[in-house]
């Protein structure tokens, strides 16, 4: 399940309830528990179950909706979509996958919180003041038809900022005792650059490729080097020892190659279609991609340690669900939960300075506040407009289009001499 930070989870919403007349049937009472620990104190009732999935309700469905944008698409019922044939899964639609995968962060949390002590974690005074305080700002701020249509309360956010907050410092815990011994060879990175003078282009190869090297030598600067010639020069960074072809998108001889240059030395080949690749070799061991890969392959070892750790906490502790009262809890298209516009994404839209400003707030602090407009959706769409800070721009991947066509075909040249 796409995991969303702590307090951005906790994000004005707006509700689009399409059942009978706007209103939720309302099955169960807010304090009837739909989870608890098997002879523990750790309990999950009805109302903070359904806040819980309703926020992340609401951030994945503006999540998906952003990601459709971004492909030209549209669905107005994500939760029914099929998955594919081919996912090894016991779910057959996006929703159920969703619910499914809530309700094993949910479990998740419950045993965080009965299992604490023994990772010497606790929820302080100021840790109640906090979500106190949190709390306040996000039932006055969300407004009552959708605090009353997810049922939540003071006191159901509360418990599941708790909840969130033993969950966040038991994994801590646990991931402090990972073991984090990995060999340089598994991260440390090579970085070198190269153009390709193409036969096809230019009228003597070889003079070209003689002109940019001798550029180089001159001013030590490979980039301007090579664009002496009209050309652009590609960066590559693989690990050293075991360079994943496939995930750089180059093959083996261009790779080989490089590997013969030592720091700031640059050299040329031939292709078998008689262009001519031309290597500069930045860093032979390059520190600082090096850091970054040993840190990605740490944090790894960290995630993968917390999950093993809590799959036998789970097997070792026994949840009881309600699986009547949770089913009650639906996602469809009939019930539009949406996280609402980030407001710096519009600070140049002019078009929505009719919006009253007395439906804006800020919730968090530091780098996780959220600046949104209260909106509502309307006939099972949303106008909720999130732009992902993950997604590259449409700009940066029509850019990249050039360079992609150009890899895959040394990639495809390299294969073919190697062969």
């Amino acid at each position: 399940m796409r995991k969303f930070n702590i307090i951005a989870a906790i994000t004005i919403l707006s509700a689009s309830m399409l059942t009978g007349c706007g209103k939720e049937i309302k099955e169960y009472n807010d304090s009837y528990i739909v989870a608890s620990v098997k002879n523990g104190d750790s309990k999950l009732d009805y109302a903070t179950a359904s806040t819980y999935l309703r926020i992340m309700q609401a951030q994945t469905y503006d999540y998906v909706q952003n990601q459709l944008k971004e492909e030209k698409t549209t669905s107005d019922d994500i939760w029914n979509s099929p998955l594919s044939k081919d996912d090894d899964s016991k779910y057959n639609t996006y929703g159920e996958q969703f619910k499914g995968e809530a309700l094993s962060d949910l479990e998740t949390m419950l045993i965080s919180e009965e299992r604490s002590e023994d990772y010497n974690v606790k929820f302080t005074d100021n840790d109640e003041k906090k979500c106190d305080e949190t709390a306040d700002t996000f039932i006055e701020k969300t407004g009552a038809d959708a605090v009353g249509a997810m049922h939540a309360s003071k006191e159901s956010v509360v418990n599941m900022l708790k909840l969130m907050t033993y969950e966040s410092r038991v994994k801590e815990k646990i991931q402090e005792k990972a073991d984090l011994n990995i060999d340089e060879d598994e991260y440390n990175q090579t970085t070198f650059s190269y153009t390709t003078v193409y036969k096809d282009s230019f009228d003597d190869v070889e003079k070209t490729a003689k002109n940019i090297t001798e550029a180089y030598e001159k001013d030590n600067d490979f980039d301007a080097a090579v664009a002496t010639e009209g050309l652009t020069a590609e960066s590559v960074t693989f690990t050293t020892k075991k360079p994943e072809y496939k995930e750089i998108g180059l093959g083996k001889t261009i790779i080989k190659n490089s590997l013969k240059l030592k720091d700031g030395e640059c050299s040329s080949y031939e292709d078998k279609d008689g262009n001519i690749v031309i290597l500069y070799m930045k860093a032979v061991k390059d520190e600082s991609e090096s850091n970054s890969k040993k840190s990605e392959l740490e944090n790894q070892k960290k995630s993968d340690y917390y999950n093993d750790t809590i799959k036998k906490l789970k097997k070792d502790t026994k949840i009881k669900v309600d699986e009547d009262a949770w089913d009650s809890i639906k996602v469809s298209k009939k019930e539009i939960y949406t996280s609402m516009k980030d407001a710096d994404n519009d600070a140049d839209d002019t078009s929505n300075e009719s919006n009253d400003s007395s439906n804006k707030a800020v919730i968090g602090g530091d780098d996780s506040s959220i600046d949104v407009d209260v909106t509502a959706s309307d006939g099972g769409a949303t106008n909720a407009e999130i732009t992902s800070r993950e997604g590259d721009s449409q700009e940066d991947k029509d850019g990249e289009s050039d360079k992609a066509t150009d890899d895959k075909n040394i990639a495809e040249q390299d294969d073919s001499e190697t062969k």
